[in-house]
């Protein structure tokens, strides 16, 4: 089995994919957020987990097949559809105890994760923010840059340019920081939700302890709203190896809206002229 370095998978899920991923069961979901890894420290190392725009590090393609595998189960569980997540099930469905008390822990996660609480767009914001606030500097220092095809093979812009780039490096390492924070910040403050949820749908067998419809589709929507816990955490350090990859190519539009925005700003002025 593949290991990822700087960081490893851990035993349960090694021992999920060696039984075949497909039979992942809820346990897997708090292995699964145990797992997620933060940003990597450096820029050569954030380049070294891309290839072609693609994250190719090998212990986050197995992470990324075992998040798959369980988002299978859980449309398996609910009849082979997709399961509904954001409507509270009925708390008078005829299920088992432990049923009953997934799908009650069910209902509380939604009440306390709902509006301006909804894990996604609380993330969004603080990702949007800190986009905002990483990219203008270095929009500022690409402005200055002599541009030149990547690699650069011509001796005298890269002279010209080699100060810029030593600051580059130093932003670079700001930014891995800024966004290891938050990743750090974000993981600790979801991790006991993730874990608290995967211990009810654990004593419900995952929801194969479900015996009617209702129950089951209940237990599916349950499932997939922790999984989305597990790849909201898993697009932080997603996020923060692709911008580093892009200020390593000097591509200053992946790292700010500001070329996209006056293009389209252009394109507003030309629709409406008179």
């Amino acid at each position: 089995m593949l290991v990822s370095r700087p960081f490893a998978l851990s035993p349960l899920i090694a021992a999920a994919m060696a039984f075949g991923a497909a039979n992942a069961d809820a346990a897997t979901l708090a292995e699964l957020m145990a797992s997620v890894p933060a940003p990597p420290k450096d820029m050569p190392t954030a380049v070294s987990w891309m290839s072609n725009g693609q994250l190719v590090e090998p212990g986050i393609v197995q992470l990324k097949s075992l998040i798959e595998a369980e988002r299978s189960a859980g449309i398996a569980l609910n009849g082979g559809t997709a399961p509904m997540i954001g409507a509270a099930p009925s708390a008078n469905i005829p299920e088992s105890p432990e049923v009953q008390n997934a799908i009650r822990g069910y209902a509380a996660y939604l009440d306390e994760n709902s509006g301006a609480k909804e894990p996604k767009a609380a993330l969004a914001k603080r990702t949007r923010w800190l986009q905002a606030a990483m990219g203008e500097p270095m929009v500022k220092l690409f402005a200055k840059w002599t541009k030149c095809p990547t690699p650069c093979t011509d001796p005298a812009i890269n002279a010209a340019n080699a100060p810029f780039e030593a600051q580059k490096l130093d932003m670079v390492d700001h930014d891995l920081r800024t966004w290891t924070s938050l990743f750090t910040d974000w993981k600790n403050t979801r991790t006991p939700i993730v874990s608290k949820a995967s211990a009810l749908i654990v004593a419900a067998g995952g929801g194969a302890k479900a015996a009617t419809p209702d129950g089951r589709a209940a237990m599916a929507a349950y499932r997939a709203a922790i999984l989305k816990e597990v790849e909201l955490s898993l697009s932080i350090t997603e996020l923060a190896v692709r911008r580093s990859d892009a200020i390593a190519r000097n591509d200053v539009d992946s790292i700010s809206s500001s070329t996209r925005n006056k293009a389209k700003e252009e394109e507003y002025k030309k629709a409406h002229a008179k």
